[in-house]
């Protein structure tokens, strides 16, 4: 290549730099006309070939932070150094899916990368070319023995997904061990909650299986020796101490309430999963017995003084799966509601908005709600459904005409994610649809609606008959509710 030539490509890439602050573009992008892609494989040809002049070589790296390896190879070995800093810091090979990082291409610019895609990768290639384990399509691109070997380096890197799972039960059998002294975990549908991905894990049933396997004589070595090394575990499972049943009146109902408080201080809500185990307790289960022993489920039944504390401790602790299955909702500002309401009048989103902030209707109900009377008030008219109780809701003021919406309750939660004031919000600033609910629900008690009448709105309230009197005093704080300044 002529030196006027290489001095112009050279010129052309130090402006997409100083414009993009990186000169790592991939090989077919086409910049302003110029094909920087093509440019920069012609440079890494020249330095590859050892014909790019020394003072070209020096400019590039000072001045443009010039790469010299290829998009894949250098990403390859991006995403070999954070796995193994991931799994040396969680001490494991499989990192929940949509672990990522941020890789650098320059000092201002980085792209972000998923652990999780580039550990699929690795196993697909090596399936492919070590194990002839064939997929459709085209092959994937070659594992050598020399990645092969880089990867192994990994620590905790299996190529066995079984393994990976076995790894992740092993960990919690230790992380058991660590916080309560001993290894004797309870014999029966005990679960440990991993911090890496959040999920929970029957780790008693898994310790049967190793420990029959173990008796079969069909347990791995390694696994049995990895086992061995936990301080007194003992083969016989016959320190496993039993399950107590669980019984709402027990006496360590404070106990377990004040947990329930310390779960909500550090989680900002009272919505725990049923087999959520919380500093070694199966807080999950208890808050769903509560729950069931408000709506008087199976015979059992909790004291008005414990829905009382309950109902005072956060307002989500009687929330079904179905309220949270998005996320965890709160309560908006005036003004945010009032930015809200003024989205898209022409579309339905904006009568969808009207009824979560002036009647409590979570989108499922936008669409599935029915305009009754009762006790000579119209009322939107839910009847039950799994995890909320048949409602009666009056009709406020505020919502001009309660038609009952056309477009599903999907399309409408797409449209409502897309409203101009989301576009500038970040993942943790996502405003749920259900926190138009919750804040109606607040509004409400500052209005001074008593909270067993507030509960019976939104379907938490196992009394769900209405007196006149009753409903007329939801019908006036109802009309009452305002967000305008």
């Amino acid at each position: 290549m002529a030196d006027a030539q290489r001095e112009q490509n050279i010129k052309d890439l130090e402006a997409y730099y100083k414009a993009n602050g990186h000169s790592f573009c991939e090989e077919s992008e086409v910049w302003q006309g110029i094909q920087v892609g093509v440019i920069r494989k012609s440079l890494r040809q020249a330095y590859e070939n050892n014909t790019l002049e020394q003072k070209w070589i020096d400019h590039l790296e000072q001045k443009l932070e010039f790469i010299w390896e290829g998009e894949t190879d250098y990403f390859f070995q991006k995403d070999l150094e954070a796995f193994a800093d991931w799994s040396s810091e969680h001490q494991s090979g499989s990192p929940p899916r949509g672990t990522g990082y941020q890789a650098s291409i320059s000092r201002r610019v980085s792209r972000e990368r998923d652990l999780t895609q580039f550990r699929s990768r690795c196993i697909k290639r090596y399936n492919y070319w070590f194990l002839n384990k064939h997929y459709s399509g085209a092959a994937p691109r070659k594992l050598t023995e020399a990645d092969k070997n880089r990867i192994e380096t990994i620590p905790y890197w299996s190529w066995n997904a079984n393994d990976d799972r076995w790894r992740t039960h092993y960990r919690l059998v230790l992380q058991f061990e660590s916080r309560e002294g001993n290894p004797h975990i309870p014999a029966n549908r005990h679960k440990e909650t991993d911090p890496i991905d959040g999920k929970s894990y029957d780790v008693s049933r898994w310790l049967r299986k190793q420990r029959d396997r173990h008796a079969e004589g069909s347990l791995e070595a390694w696994k049995v020796k990895l086992l061995n090394v936990i301080a007194n575990f003992e083969w016989s499972g016959s320190k496993a101490p039993k399950k107590k049943k669980f019984k709402l009146n027990e006496d360590d109902f404070e106990f377990r309430f004040d947990l329930l408080r310390e779960f909500i201080a550090e989680s900002g809500h009272a919505v725990v999963q049923q087999d959520v185990v919380y500093r070694g307790h199966k807080l999950g289960l208890w808050v769903s017995q509560w729950r069931s022993g408000y709506f008087a489920a199976d015979g059992r039944k909790i004291t008005q003084a414990q829905i009382d504390l309950l109902s005072g401790c956060h307002q989500t602790w009687m929330w079904s799966a179905a309220d949270a299955r998005e996320g965890i909702p709160y309560p908006l500002t005036d003004n945010q509601a009032t930015e809200l309401l003024a989205q898209r009048p022409d579309h339905e989103i904006n009568v969808a908005i009207k009824l979560g902030l002036f009647g409590g209707l979570r989108l499922h109900d936008c669409v599935n709600f029915s305009v009754s009377e009762l006790h000579d008030i119209p009322c939107l008219y839910f009847p039950e459904r799994r995890g909320v109780k048949e409602r009666f809701i009056p009709i406020g003021k505020q919502i001009d005409r309660p038609i009952r919406l056309t477009k599903s309750n999907q399309s409408l939660g797409i449209f409502y994610r897309r409203l101009e004031p989301f576009k500038r919000h970040t993942a943790d600033q996502k405003v749920l649809f259900n926190a138009l609910l919750m804040t109606w629900r607040e509004k409400l008690i500052s209005l001074q609606l008593d909270s067993a009448l507030v509960n019976k709105l939104l379907g938490w309230n196992p009394d769900t008959k209405w007196s006149a009197d009753q409903l007329n005093r939801a019908k006036e704080i109802i009309d009452n509710v305002d967000y305008y300044p």
